[in-house]
């Protein structure tokens, strides 16, 4: 698959700040049509509320690109570490 600008991940350690301008952008990308939600452990359009009462340890998210790739993000509570990544297929 060829770069896309739409699915574009940094190629650095990322931040907290990272992850949830890239979740905003591609809430953004769902209404738009260029990305498909294809699910996650909270809903799209509340995330930063569901994140921030911490219910769960960690939550992910799951994304189609039109260009083809499948997109799983990640934040725990407890790391400054989140996970933007491509992945081969959806979890079953």
């Amino acid at each position: 698959m060829t770069n896309c600008k739409y699915c574009l991940i940094p190629n650095r350690q990322l931040t907290t700040t990272d992850y949830f301008e890239k979740m905003v952008l591609w809430r953004q990308y769902v209404k738009e049509n260029l990305f498909e939600f294809k699910g996650g452990d909270s809903s799209l359009e509340n995330f930063e509320d569901e994140i921030s009462r911490e219910d769960k340890f960690a939550y992910y998210h799951y994304f189609k690109c039109n260009c083809g790739k499948i997109i799983r993000s990640g934040i725990s509570i407890r790391s400054s570490v989140p996970i933007l990544e491509y992945i081969d297929k959806l979890p079953t």
